[in-house]
């Protein structure tokens, strides 16, 4: 007689198989590693035991060693099965998913001959490691996909972010989204020139996709937020593909609420305030993958292609002051190409190649100024991104395993064929009052290219010695480099004037009135764009050290060394500095199971200088520029628009030139020369924003739930902010010096817990909850070098009402809650999917109350700015109401034959349709000494009392709502 015990019962036979539970072991390549070890029904190890990995490219087989250990290394990501046998025992089958860029530990105990151990299947509820201090988030694409998100043609990975403890949108423990960093595949897809991602991925291509938010391996680096690395399918021993439909139409949401701010003037001034109907603007994105052999057992595939049809139109019209509108579209489209190739050698040998392309087009969608004419438009935008990359995987010994990996993510815009249609004869003109843009658009076609190479060879190898080591060290090349040249417009011309000639009717160039002589009203402006590129490398070597003493203590000990250099010509801006960060996390697991751990860790983490932090002192977005005043040649045409222009639209160089009067391309009334005219300037000896770290934690595994509590909390300094010398180079001129400034702090601290279980086989319910403040010094743009709280001198202007310390805006968010189930109903030959997710955010710091400030004309003199933002501390921060928001998904999939299947879902966004308003306005007014307020509301008949904070009417209103209610639809076949 067979008997059977379930691991719940008291005496259970235990084979408690923490399939989610892993060292975080990230290689360059995305793989995963299995290992283990198998104890028989005495509690002793054994040795011999036949391990088998059944996966999706075949079987793997294994004898444990004389320790009871196994190990299955540089695995495929995805689902395993795990087959254990020995003689005198019932043997051990389960299965698990294997997480990439991690190690599944797996502590095995066989039963007894003749009695069963019932294991629960894990899958679903993989999670971050709980041997070292690591937080975050492991989510599958599955997963994902059965959860109502909107727009996830290209959108579906952001959605992933904020679903891990302790992040905001992308904003991970207070720090801007542009101090992540961002992996695919072992690919770096982080922006350098403004952070963010440059990868752009099919959904159905993505296979799993973790959010590291903290105790993060020495095998990261240049970020001082989070990790967000994605893992993309592979080819199997079988077939299988997907083709999905994701159609969108405005007339299926409820209608956009105009904010308070809008309703405001539109009763002030008496005119009806309402979005302009979209008469046809819709969306279909198709998406299709394959997946297979191309030699069983050898040689894999995998291909997706993505695109929009048809195009995204959206219906709008010219919106000149006067005279007719004119209609036209706006047309949007995109495709997105991924494939990838893997030849398994042998059994220890493999070699890999990818590539991805996304291709997106934009005609007439950007405007500077309000268009007038059709030839306006900004015509068509192309962007076009992507990456190229190799690997060689290797099983040296039984030990040691050797990966290599070499990288190629690129970004293009612009180019022949792009930019306003206007042509590159005419000027751009812009009439300064209504911003009429007219005859010309802005931009050009300009090519702008950027290329970020990376490269790593890594070893992992395992070591005996007071325990066992899982080491793994390397080498980490990072080389980022962009050209460009900005023409502000297709001519390199620009007319600027101030108001039409009375009686005006028409926007013709006889209707624009030009002033002699006021540069202020009337300017020619001639630009000679200048190239430029920006150079950045980083050279870095790490090492991290997972260390088991036993079944109880695990440390986790890692150390990275980073290079910088980075220069930008033709400014010849150069800066170098080296950065040591440290890495330290211990585990303690209370009884050895994995069942109660606790866990800390301190770290360092050292981020990226991003390009675009350096923009002002950079010259490739300032064109050398002449400017000329307005002449005129005394004609019947002198004063208006004719007077401007030849007869083919060139400018007429005999109505332009210099304040004496003489005229020509070779008299400009000023010459300014970014190079020459310098005095922006980066310090050589900057250094890169840092984060110190700490951490404590609880986890709690079975193997159905898992509870994770973590108190984090860090330190950020060394951020960048651009100095104001007042008269450093002329009289009334300040010098500007970029470099990091010690005052700068940020502080987060906060309490996160996630927790996910799963009721059945067809129930999952879980979320997270994260209680945190976000503290800064700087007011607002904390490290991009924008902050006003240097721009004045020391002690000209004090510093609480430059930049007050306080919650950071956007960035202070008290209480974050994410709740999310999904439950299955199985139908016959079809299943019905339910998924719903709530959100709650309590009120986001806004800003201080503020207000224009005048400063004094001693100051202006030496090269200060007119005016500045004075904040009032003393009077609290404004923050945004409350949000929550609850969103559905019903779908249904039904089999037809074999593996065939296809499916339709209903994505339904804010189910309830509560709306409310994101942000606030904040305007007001500081009175200088003798101005005076009639139409202020607090003071309607005579001035206001001076250096105070005074409200405009508009105070508090909202200035932009949370979306309405949305909906989506989403068809498909999967096999």
């Amino acid at each position: 007689m067979t008997n059977r015990h379930s691991i719940w019962e008291t005496g259970r036979i235990a084979a408690l198989l923490v399939a989610s539970s892993g060292l975080l072991f990230s290689q360059s390549s995305s793989v995963g590693n299995i290992m283990g070890t198998v104890k028989g029904p005495d509690g002793k190890v054994v040795n011999g035991a036949l391990v088998q990995a059944l996966t999706s490219r075949g079987v793997q087989e294994l004898r444990t060693n004389n320790r009871g250990e196994f190990i299955f290394r540089q695995m495929v990501p995805g689902s395993v099965r795990i087959k254990v046998s020995a003689p005198g025992t019932s043997g051990f089958d389960s299965a698990l998913t294997v997480v990439a860029n991690q190690t599944n530990r797996m502590d095995i105990k066989l039963g007894a001959q003749g009695i069963t151990v019932e294991v629960v299947d894990s899958r679903g509820l993989e999670t971050i490691d709980t041997a070292q201090a690591t937080t975050g988030l492991v989510l599958t694409m599955t997963e994902i996909s059965d959860l109502p998100i909107y727009y996830m043609g290209t959108n579906r990975l952001d959605a992933t972010t904020f679903r891990a403890p302790g992040s905001v949108m992308d904003s991970i423990h207070g720090t801007d989204a542009q101090n992540n960093t961002y992996v695919v595949d072992g690919v770096a897809a982080s922006d350098a020139n403004y952070g963010g991602k440059i990868v752009l991925l099919n959904n159905d291509f993505i296979d799993q996709v973790q959010v590291l938010t903290s105790g993060v391996s020495a095998k990261y680096g240049r970020f001082t937020g989070g990790v967000l690395n994605v893992t993309t399918k592979s080819g199997t021993n079988e077939f299988s593909g997907s083709s999905r439909f994701e159609i969108t139409n405005d007339k299926w949401n409820s209608k956009y609420r105009m904010p308070g701010v809008a309703y405001y003037y539109s009763n002030l001034y008496h005119y009806p305030l309402t979005w302009s109907p979209v008469a046809d603007h819709h969306q279909t994105i198709q998406s299709y993958t394959l997946t297979g052999p191309i030699i069983k057992d050898k040689l894999f595939f995998a291909v997706a292609y993505q695109t929009n049809s048809p195009e995204t139109r959206i219906v709008s019209k010219t919106q000149p002051s006067m005279g007719a509108e004119v209609p036209y579209t706006i047309v949007r489209d995109s495709y997105l190409l991924d494939a990838k190739i893997d030849w398994q050698v042998s059994l220890s040998h493999r070699l890999s190649a990818e590539m991805n392309e996304s291709n997106s087009r934009d005609l007439n969608g950007i405007s500077n100024g309000n268009v007038t004419t059709l030839e306006t438009l900004s015509g068509l935008t192309k962007t076009k991104k992507g990456y190229h990359s190799l690997g060689y995987l290797a099983q040296l010994t039984s030990s040691l395993a050797l990966d290599v990996k070499l990288n190629d993510a690129y970004s293009r815009s612009g180019g022949t064929g792009t930019g306003p249609t206007g042509g590159k004869i005419k000027p751009t003109w812009k009439e300064l009052e209504s911003s009429d843009v007219l005859d010309n658009g802005y931009g050009s076609d300009n090519q702008d290219d950027s290329h970020t190479k990376t490269g790593g060879i890594n070893l992992t190898w395992m070591v005996e010695a007071m325990g066992t080591h899982d080491v793994e060290g390397g080498l980490q090349f990072y080389h980022f480099t962009r050209t460009g040249a900005a023409s502000p417009t297709p001519s390199n011309y620009e007319i600027v004037f101030r108001n039409y000639l009375p009686g005006a009717t028409s926007i013709s160039l006889a209707n624009r009135g030009l002033t002699a002589f006021n540069a202020t009203d009337t300017a020619l402006y001639q630009y000679f764009p200048t190239s430029g590129e920006a150079d950045t490398k980083v050279n870095s070597l790490y090492v991290n050290d997972v260390w088991k003493v036993n079944d109880n203590w695990s440390f986790n000990l890692g150390l990275r060394f980073d290079t910088y250099k980075s220069a930008n010509n033709p400014e010849n801006i150069t800066y170098s500095f080296q950065s040591l960060a440290p890495r330290l996390g211990a585990s303690y697991d209370l009884k050895g199971d994995k069942v109660h751990v606790f866990r800390g860790g301190l770290a360092q983490y050292s981020g990226m200088i991003n390009q675009g932090n350096l923009r002002t002192a950079t010259v490739t977005s300032a064109p050398i520029t002449r400017e000329y005043v307005y002449v005129g040649t005394g004609g019947a045409n002198q004063g208006n628009g004719l007077d401007a222009l030849l007869a083919d639209g060139s400018v007429n160089w005999a109505a332009w030139g210099n304040m004496a009067g003489r005229t020509g391309a070779a008299n400009p009334n000023k010459v300014t020369d970014p190079l020459l005219n310098r005095n922006v300037f980066v310090d050589p000896n900057i250094k890169a924003p840092r984060t110190l770290e700490a951490t404590f934690g609880y986890t709690y595994t079975s193997a159905v739930q898992n509870l994770s509590v973590t108190f984090v909390r860090r330190w950020n300094d060394q951020f960048l902010d651009d100095y104001c010398y007042g008269n450093g180079m002329a009289p009334g001129i300040a010098k500007i010096v970029i470099k990091n400034d010690p005052n700068a702090k940020q502080d987060y601290y906060g309490v996160e817990m996630s927790y996910r279980r799963r009721i059945g086989e067809d129930f999952t319910v879980g979320g997270n909850a994260t209680w945190s403040r976000t503290f800064e010094n700087a007011g607002v743009n904390l490290g991009g070098a924008t902050s006003q709280s240097n721009d004045f001198g020391t002690g000209n202007i004090p510093t609480s009402q430059l930049n007050p310390t306080g919650p950071a805006p956007g960035l202070d968010v008290p209480v974050m809650i994410n709740a999310d189930a999904n439950y299955r109903i199985v139908l016959g030959r079809g299943t019905v999917n339910l998924g719903l997710v709530g959100t709650y955010k309590s009120g986001t710091a806004v800003s201080f109350r503020s207000g224009t400030a005048q400063t004094t004309l001693d100051l202006q003199n030496q090269g200060y700015a007119s005016s500045y933002t004075r904040y009032f501390p003393e009077m609290g921060v404004l923050r945004q109401p409350e949000v929550w928001t609850l969103d559905l998904q019903t779908g249904y999939e039904h089999k037809l034959v074999g593996k065939t299947l296809i499916y339709g879902k209903a994505n339904i966004i804010n189910v309830l349709n509560r709306v409310r308003y994101m942000t606030r306005d904040t305007s007001g007014t500081v009175v200088s000494q003798g101005m005076t307020f009639p139409h202020a509301p607090s003071a309607p008949d005579g001035s206001l009392a001076t250096n105070v904070f005074n409200p405009n009417p508009t105070y508090g209103l909202g200035q932009g709502n949370t979306f309405p209610r949305m909906v989506q639809v989403i068809l498909g076949m999967k096999f």
